[in-house]
Formats: structure tokens, C-alpha cells, sequence
């Protein structure tokens, strides 16, 4: 016996309605998981029009801010960042380098990395901040 198109509670169920654009297959398995489980109809909400509430209470809506220009944006970031924000050391490399697709050296470029420590020292002198020169020396490396 097929069941009713009636959720668990009693109430009556919303239409069994597939949404568009799926994989291939996907809609029949949500139309038959909608008929083995009905979902509760709920009635649409409805929206208070302007003009039903009072003056003093309809606010006037959050004005979008307007653009900068890039150069004003460009003043605003001036000093924010640091290392992320410099220009690229090697500009001639391209952005494949290291990988196995694309141009530039293959994953063996990978294989001569500097080590944790070097790299730990280096970015200590770039920032001036001595908590990565004593992460450096606290590992041993």
C-alpha cells in the first residue's frame, strides 16, 4: 500500500518536485526519497509591507560605500603586509615551476629546498622580528 502524502505528523506534505540542473540520475533518486519521506508543507512567510508599520520605525536602508580608485587604494594598503606584498625574487621563473605540468623545471627543482632553519633565519632578518631566529635555534636546525 503506497503511502499518503502525509508527513509523519499528519499534516499534509509538500508536491514532490526535483530540482533542476543535477548529475545525471540524481532527480528520480530525490523524487523517490521525497515519496518515501514526505517533507511538511510550510506556508510561504510573508513580508510586512513599508507602509503597514509606523514612521518612526522603517529605517532608511545601508547606503553601499562607494569605490575607491586603485590609487587610493593603493595609499590606503602602503605599509600593510610586508614580505607577501614585495615583488617576486625570480620574476623569470613561471608560476609551474616545481610542479610536473606547465612550464618551467619539473619536481626535481623541488629536491634542493633550504631547510626549515635557513628559512626560519631568513624570514627573522626580513621582518626584523627575533621570534623566528629563536623557533630556529629552539629546534636545533
Amino acid at each position: 500500500m503506497p503511502r499518503s502524502r502525509k508527513t509523519a505528523a499528519g499534516t499534509p506534505a509538500q508536491p514532490v518536485q526535483a530540482m533542476t540542473g543535477q548529475q545525471y540520475g540524481r532527480a528520480r533518486e530525490q523524487e523517490a526519497l521525497q515519496q518515501a519521506m514526505p517533507v511538511p508543507a510550510v506556508p510561504a512567510p510573508t513580508v510586512p509591507s513599508v507602509q503597514q508599520q509606523p514612521a518612526t520605525q522603517v529605517e532608511a536602508a545601508p547606503q553601499p560605500r562607494p569605490r575607491m580608485a586603485p590609487e587610493e587604494a593603493m595609499a590606503f594598503l602602503s605599509g600593510m603586509g610586508g614580505i607577501l606584498t614585495a615583488p617576486d625574487d625570480n620574476p623569470a621563473l613561471p608560476v609551474t615551476d616545481g610542479l610536473s605540468t606547465g612550464p618551467g623545471r619539473g619536481p626535481e627543482a623541488l629536491q634542493n629546498q633550504t631547510t626549515l632553519g635557513d628559512t626560519l633565519r631568513r624570514l627573522s632578518l626580513q621582518t626584523n622580528d627575533p621570534v623566528f631566529m629563536r623557533l630556529a635555534a629552539k629546534v636545533n636546525i
